[in-house]
């Protein structure tokens, strides 16, 4: 059986290196340094089902990656990946097409979780599958636990997330759907459950 291909892109050899190691096992992984060979590889017909970008590159930043591979109509689902982004850069990131976004330094279950994430919804849409709810889904993930009554700490060992993470995702929740409590929130999960376990690519 073919492997599913994955591009990182990270100007830190350890990095790189540590993601290698991790990901090897089950993908083929393709690592590069900085964006001029990586959208070069893309140009010349190369191909990945997901891509792991650096926010914080030299010369040619994440946002500016994300920008020329939107312009081609590249849709490869994208994880951002920084360890000093601040939530406007989030927010940047989500509207500018990114499919999740990981903190640094994050762990090994933290990445290996959004890459499967992110890769089971692209699947899920190929047989036809959809949600019209305007998250993400690592957010419906962390919807789903919270309608379910599960505290943002038990969240965050539930998906391998750090707490900082899933307060991220939380305060995104409010924002796009305007759960600004947890009664809302519980509201909106009875009535939206089965969209909510779609985008997060749990149905069944």
């Amino acid at each position: 059986m073919k492997r599913q291909k994955i591009y990182v892109l990270d100007d830190d050899p350890h990095m790189r290196d540590g993601l290698d190691a991790l990901l090897s096992p089950e993908f083929e992984v393709h690592c590069f340094d900085t964006a001029t060979p990586f959208l070069a590889a893309l140009e010349n017909g190369g191909y990945a089902d997901c891509i792991l970008l650096d926010l914080r590159l030299p010369e040619i930043d994440g946002f500016q990656v994300l920008s020329a591979l939107k312009k081609s109509g590249n849709t490869t689902p994208i994880v951002f990946m920084s360890g000093d982004a601040e939530k406007a850069d989030v927010i940047e990131a989500w509207r500018g097409g990114a499919a999740d976004f990981v903190f640094k330094p994050f762990s090994a279950d933290e990445i290996r979780n959004s890459i499967d994430t992110l890769l089971q919804c692209v699947a899920s849409n190929a047989g036809g599958a959809n949600s019209n709810l305007p998250i993400t889904p690592r957010e419906a993930q962390v919807l789903l636990l919270l309608g379910q009554g599960l505290h943002q700490h038990e969240i965050g060992k539930r998906l391998g997330l750090s707490l900082r993470t899933v307060k991220m995702y939380r305060s995104f929740l409010k924002d796009k759907l305007g759960l600004n409590s947890l009664v809302e929130v519980a509201r909106f999960y009875d009535r939206h459950r089965p969209a909510i376990a779609m985008k997060a690519g749990v149905a069944k």
